[in-house]
C-alpha cells in the first residue's frame, strides 16, 4: 500500500495518512486490530495491542508508514502520558526509537514495558536486542533468557542470543544459537550466513601471523586466476580477509562465494558452527546429547554413544 498518494506540497497531514490506512485499499476490509497485528514497528518489532488503544496506535502506525517516524513517536508519547501503564505503547515507541538509532531511549521503553507487564516474551527479547546494541551483553543475555522462559523460540530470539553470547566471547553457545536460528528459518539470509560463519575466524590478526596471512592470500588469488568460479576459493579468501580485519573485502568475497554456490557456503557455515560447539566445553556435552537423540537407527546410535563417550 502506498501511503504517499495524497501528498500536498507541504507534505501529508495526520488526517491524510490515517484515511489512507483505513480506507480506499485492500486493508480497508481489516479491523484496526488486524492491521496493527501485522505491523512491524520500526521495521522489526510486532506488538500485541490493547483493544482500547487500537485507534491511537493506528494513527501512529499510519504516520510511521508515511515516513513520519518522529511524528509517530511524538504521538505515542502523548498516548503514553494518558495511559502510563500500557506496555504496548512503550513497546511501539521503543521499536521506533531503535529504528532511528536511539538505543538508550529504546532500552528505557522496553525496560518499562516488561516492568508493567512482565510476561510479554517479545518485549523481553526486544530489550535484549537493544541492550546488545549498547554492548550490555550480560543484561541482554538475562533479558533473552527470560523471553525463553516465557516460551519464545523464534528465529529472531536465537539470533539475539547468538549475538549476546558472541559479545561475551562464549563462542560455543553463540554457534549453537546461530545454528538454531538457521534451522528456524525457511530461507536464511546471506547476511545471517556471513555473520555466523565469521564467528569461526574471530580473533583478528591473533589467529594468524600477518606474513602467513599475506602468503595464504597470494596462493588463493593465484587459484582464483586459474578458476574465478571456485566458490571454495572465494570462501577461503573471505575467511583469510576476516582474520586480517579487512571487513569490506571480506563481505565482498563471501557474497561472491554465495553467488557461485549457495549450498557450499551454507554447508560450511553449519560445519563451522558444529565444530565450535564440539570444541567448546560449555556446549560439547549438550551437542553430543542432541546428536544421539536425533539418531533413529539403534546400531548407529550405540556406535555414536561409544564414540562420544571416548571424546568426552
Amino acid at each position: 500500500m502506498l501511503l504517499g498518494g495524497c501528498l500536498t506540497p507541504e507534505g501529508p497531514t495526520r488526517s491524510d495518512v490515517l484515511s489512507q490506512l483505513t480506507g480506499g485499499s485492500d486493508e480497508a476490509a481489516n479491523s484496526p486490530q488486524e492491521i496493527l497485528q501485522g505491523h512491524r514497528w520500526g521495521g522489526w518489532h510486532t506488538v500485541v495491542v490493547d483493544a482500547k488503544l487500537c485507534e491511537p496506535l493506528l494513527e501512529a502506525c499510519a504516520l510511521e508508514r508515511a515516513g513520519l517516524v518522529e511524528d509517530a513517536i511524538e504521538h505515542l508519547s502523548r498516548v503514553q502520558r494518558r495511559h502510563s501503564r500500557s506496555a504496548c505503547v512503550l513497546e511501539a515507541r521503543g521499536a521506533l526509537y531503535a529504528s532511528l538509532g536511539y538505543q538508550r531511549a529504546a532500552a528505557g521503553d522496553f525496560q518499562r514495558a516488561v516492568w508493567v507487564e512482565p510476561k510479554r516474551a517479545e518485549a523481553w527479547a526486544a530489550l535484549g536486542r537493544v541492550q546488545t546494541e549498547l554492548d550490555l551483553f550480560q543484561q541482554a543475555l538475562a533479558a533473552l533468557e527470560r523471553a525463553g522462559e516465557l516460551g519464545l523460540d523464534t528465529h529472531g530470539y536465537h539470533v539475539g542470543l547468538a549475538r549476546a553470547y558472541r559479545g561475551l566471547e562464549r563462542r560455543g553457545r553463540a554457534a549453537d544459537h546461530y545454528q538454531r536460528a538457521i534451522d528456524c528459518c525457511e530461507d536464511p539470509t546471506v547476511e545471517l550466513y556471513v555473520e555466523a560463519a565469521t564467528l569461526a575466524t574471530e580473533g583478528g590478526s591473533d589467529v594468524l601471523e600477518t606474513e602467513a596471512l599475506e602468503h595464504a592470500l597470494r596462493l588463493v588469488d593465484r587459484a582464483l586466476e586459474d578458476d574465478p568460479s571456485s566458490s571454495q576459493a572465494w570462501f577461503v579468501r573471505a575467511l583469510l580477509l576476516e582474520a586480517a580485519d579487512e571487513e569490506a573485502d571480506t563481505v565482498a568475497a563471501y557474497l561472491r562465494a554465495l553467488e557461485i554456490d549457495p549450498e557450499h557456503v551454507a554447508a560450511w557455515t553449519k560445519l563451522a558452527l558444529l565444530s565450535l560447539r564440539l570444541g567448546d566445553p560449555e556446549t560439547c556435552s549438550e551437542a553430543a546429547r542432541r546428536a544421539i537423540d536425533l539418531e533413529t537407527d539403534p546400531r548407529r546410535r550405540r556406535a555414536l554413544e561409544k564414540l562420544l563417550e571416548r571424546r568426552l
